[in-house]
């Protein structure tokens, strides 16, 4: 079994799914082992969500536990349906740590971005020069482009018909910086204005004018599985990125975003600010 950098939302919901079974079966992980001759080390790190796990191995544990249909037909397939290939595989070379899986899979999601526009909403032009400014390694053209591309097929994600509830609050830097040039921000402000009226996307800006919140430290992202009733938060920066899955660590970041949805302008006086700024930008 290999062992993986980040698991999807379906092998986490399907590794918690197990432990809490061996738990309610009154099982070691020491008697499981020896009842289905794994060892420990392997075992410990499927009920930590860390290696793919077979519908074979699955259904042997199953077996262990007890449990019947149609709980134990609904894991298997779980098992099946946790290793299938995602279009963010291809871009291996662009998307790092696995996120974008996590992204694909979330039924809503809360993103937030004090200085740059986030990457679901970023035009090309503007995410050609955010590689130009902030990573010279990637600015060759042919290495730029890959990374445009893989952006934009990320960005599917906003309008393909299952798509998740995505709401955004942006600090008012976001949209004043100029990123590109006037020409790039005027389509990027335009790009934000016709998001900011899909269905499924809600739009919110912190003015310069609010008091401290809690997100003055950085941008993060809370993923939603309604599926799974289960919450994963994530930053990143230059230094790397980080996962909040315990409970105590999504119960914290909740609080973060609470505050910022009380500083943030509604939905309405949002679009009047971005339409002021987007007015405003001259050559």
């Amino acid at each position: 079994m290999p062992q993986i950098t980040r698991p999807s939302a379906r092998l986490i919901h399907l590794a918690r799914e197990l432990k809490s079974l061996r738990l309610h079966a009154r099982l070691t992980p020491k008697q499981v082992c020896d009842g289905i001759g794994l060892s420990a080390p392997t075992f410990s790190r499927i009920e930590r969500a860390l290696t793919t796990i077979t519908p074979a191995t699955v259904k042997k544990l199953l077996d262990l536990y007890g449990v019947a249909s149609p709980q134990r037909d609904a894991l298997i397939q779980l098992a099946k349906d946790s290793t299938r290939r995602g279009w963010w595989q291809q871009y291996g070379d662009v998307f790092r740590g696995g996120f974008v899986g996590l992204e694909d899979e979330a039924s809503d999601a809360f993103v937030f971005e004090g200085l740059l526009v986030p990457g679901l909403l970023q035009t090309p032009d503007y995410h050609r020069a955010l590689i130009r400014a902030m990573d010279q390694e990637h600015a060759q053209p042919e290495t730029v482009e890959r990374w445009v591309q893989g952006r934009t097929a990320r960005q599917a994600l906003v309008t393909r018909p299952n798509a998740p509830n995505l709401l955004f609050v942006l600090g008012e830097a976001v949209i004043r910086q100029m990123v590109g040039g006037p020409a790039v921000m005027r389509a990027q402000l335009s790009a934000l204005w016709d998001a900011s009226n899909r269905a499924n996307v809600t739009l919110q800006v912190i003015p310069f004018t609010a008091t401290a919140h809690g997100g003055l430290d950085g941008g993060f992202t809370i993923l939603s599985f309604k599926d799974y009733d289960m919450e994963i938060g994530y930053t990143e920066g230059p230094a790397g990125y980080l996962y909040l899955e315990s409970s105590v660590d999504v119960q914290g970041i909740n609080v973060r975003r609470e505050s910022l949805l009380e500083k943030a302008l509604p939905s309405k006086e949002s679009a009047d600010l971005l339409r002021e700024v987007a007015d405003s930008v001259k050559e």
